[in-house]
Parts: structure tokens; C-alpha cells; sequence
């Protein structure tokens, strides 16, 4: 049997060497070299390390520092927390593994539907019996799979001198920075990643003016960007096509991180043609968890800065400080926000929130 798989990303490439083992893959890039261009902070944990078979990491973060205005406070672990790995490097490590499959510089213009896809690219055409789209947030193959709605957050970052601490990754919420979302700088090996993403269409002037506000306008060495998919599917799949990666939403909708749960969906995805399972089941444990995230995401996406102050001050409280200290997980947010909801040094927040959910829409509960 053989299967074509459109875009060498992680989930791509990472579900590539799960199928190889049992099937003929061809894989299709529409770039000259993975993993560029580069457009990934790269803050993961331990979880998407363990799946890289060579050393990535460039930093070990123990906690972070979340700010609002001239207002901040700190939640750490006593351990690593997270890591923050060399995602060009990270990319080209699942390469060394398959890349005699990998087509790369192949633009996929066309797909044929019948008893097999005929894939049409500028370098040929290519046949196979299961097509999986891993093309990414604006994936042309979604529209084959689920009409459900799509929206694309734009990121941007910039390499900067590093000027904040080692183990501590900072959150910017003022929304002067971000619409709808949040700001970032991460340190690394030898520099900074500070970035954001946001719902209008000015990253570029927003990050100009985080960098210049927080960090006294220090020199960009260079800009990486791109877009992160928020939302939820109901089908991931259809007449043996096959969604994976940021092209079946596969994302954090709370950070924009899509590493762990891409590289989850390849593995389920490629358990279920290997052993002829349910992929929409395999999945409805990861959705879970998605679907809360993306409701937490709403709430906090629709709240005011005035009202984000008064959260702050509340999560500043050394109890609440405590419970997200202990139970705090960057792939699983809603752990811990379920604990925080019980918390009696919050029960002051609960009219913000409600009337943020009122806000955001009934849309985020079905």
C-alpha cells in the first residue's frame, strides 16, 4: 500500500517513519531544506524531547515570569519545567530518518480522486492509496475533510541580545502588545526570542513597539514569523484522507503550541492504518483536553485590560501561586485551571469571567 503525505514538517516527516515501517511513503515539500523557513519558538517538554534521537536543546526553563503593565509575578517549578530545543535542528533529525522519501522542492498543485489519489506536482505526478495532509495551518487539504471554521492567529518574533534571565521564560498580557492573545521572550543558548501573536493584522507594528517599550528598542538580529490555527474539527478524516499536525488543529489554542500534540496525532494516526482503528476515536482523548484549552483561550482572549489587572492581582496570591507551582503543565493548561477554579482566593474573578464567556460567544461550549 502506499501512502502520500503532503508537507515535511515534524508531524509530516514523524508520521513518514511511523508508515515506512509498514508501507511505501512519499513524502511532498514544497521547500528546498526542512525546517526553514524557521517560524517556532521551540519551548516544549520533555514529552516532544524524548521523540528527537539527537541532543536539541539549547535552554532548560524552570519557570516564568507573567507580566501586566508595571505588575508581574512569578510561578517556577523546582525542576525543568521546559526546554527549549533547536527546532531547525529538531526537524532535520526526523529528515536523517526518512529523507530518501522526502520530495522535497515539490509542490503539490493538484489531487485526483478515485480508487487511488493521483497527487500532481510540479515535479511529476504520484499515485497513493491514503493521502494525509500535514500541509500545515492553511492546509489546501482541510477543505476536503471539514468545513468547520478556521482562525489564523499571525505571529512574528525577533532574535534579539538575550537581556533577561536564563530559567525564565517572560509573558507579556498588556494588550497594547497583543489582540486577543499575548507577548513573549524566551531565552536561549546565546539570545532572545521575543515575539507575539495576535488577531489583527499588525504584528509587525506591535512588535516594534514591545521590543522598544520592554527592551529599550535593543537591535533585531532577525525576524522568523507565521501563523498559528485556533479552532476545533469535528472529522479529521474522510475517504482515507487523513489530517495530522497544524492542519488538523492539532494546537494549544492557550499557547500556540503545536509540537506535542502534532507529534501525538502522528502517532495515533499511524496506529490506526497500521492495525485498522478508529483514528477519530484514537484522537478523542488529545480533543479533550484541546477543546478545553480552546475555551480557556476564548475567555482570556475576550478580557479587557482593566480586567486582566484584576486577575493578576488575584493569581498573585501566595495560594494560587502554590497550585499552579504544583500542578501547572504547559501541554495540559486545563489540570490546572480546574484546580484554580475551586481556589477561595478567586471566587472575587468569577464576575470577569463570566462576563467574558458571555462575551466570547456561546460557540466555545459546543
Amino acid at each position: 500500500m502506499k501512502i502520500g503525505i503532503v508537507g515535511a514538517g515534524p508531524s509530516g516527516l514523524y508520521a513518514g517513519i511511523l508508515l515506512s515501517k509498514r508501507f511505501e511513503v512519499d513524502i511532498f515539500e514544497e521547500h528546498k531544506v526542512v525546517g526553514l523557513p524557521e517560524h517556532c519558538t521551540g519551548l516544549v517538554t520533555q514529552d516532544v524531547i524524548k521523540r528527537s534521537k539527537k541532543d536539541v536543546v539549547l535552554n532548560k526553563i524552570r519557570g516564568a515570569k507573567i507580566f501586566h503593565g508595571e505588575r508581574y509575578f512569578t510561578i517556577e517549578k523546582k525542576d525543568v519545567a521546559a526546554y527549549v530545543i533547536d527546532r531547525v535542528s529538531f526537524e532535520k533529525n526526523f529528515f536523517d530518518e526518512i529523507g530518501d522519501r522526502v520530495n522535497l522542492d515539490t509542490r503539490v498543485k493538484e489531487i485526483k480522486f478515485g480508487s487511488n489519489f493521483m497527487i500532481r506536482t510540479n515535479r511529476g505526478e504520484f499515485s497513493s492509496d491514503i493521502l494525509i495532509a500535514a500541509d500545515g495551518p492553511r492546509s489546501s487539504i482541510r477543505g476536503y475533510v471539514s468545513n468547520s471554521k478556521t482562525i489564523l492567529l499571525n505571529g512574528i518574533q525577533a532574535i534579539m541580545k538575550k537581556e533577561i534571565e536564563d530559567e525564565y521564560v517572560n509573558i507579556f498580557l498588556d494588550r497594547r502588545y497583543s489582540s486577543g492573545f499575548f507577548a513573549w521572550a524566551v531565552p536561549r543558548e546565546d539570545d532572545m526570542l521575543v515575539g507575539l501573536a495576535t488577531y489583527d493584522n499588525k504584528p509587525l507594528l506591535r512588535l516594534k513597539y514591545l521590543t522598544k517599550d520592554r527592551f529599550g528598542g535593543l537591535e533585531q538580529r532577525r525576524l522568523i514569523g507565521g501563523q498559528i490555527p485556533i479552532g476545533i474539527l469535528r472529522k479529521h478524516s474522510r475517504d482515507r484522507i487523513y489530517l495530522t499536525g497544524d492542519a488538523a488543529l492539532l494546537v494549544k489554542a492557550t499557547s500556540g503550541g503545536g509540537l506535542y500534540y502534532g507529534l501525538l496525532g502522528s502517532e495515533i494516526l499511524s496506529d490506526s492504518i497500521i492495525n485498522g482503528k478508529s483514528y477519530e476515536k484514537g484522537l478523542s482523548e488529545a480533543l479533550r483536553e484541546l477543546r478545553r484549552d480552546y475555551i480557556i483561550h476564548k475567555i482570556f482572549s475576550s478580557l479587557r485590560d482593566k480586567e486582566i489587572e484584576k486577575v493578576i492581582l488575584s493569581i498573585g496570591h501566595r495560594s494560587v501561586i502554590d497550585e499552579i507551582n504544583k500542578y501547572g503543565d504547559i501541554d495540559h493548561p486545563s489540570l490546572v485551571a480546574r484546580r484554580l477554579i475551586l481556589n477561595k482566593n478567586l471566587m472575587n474573578i468569577y464576575p470577569i469571567i463570566l462576563i467574558s464567556i458571555l462575551r466570547s460567544g456561546i460557540e466555545m461550549f459546543i
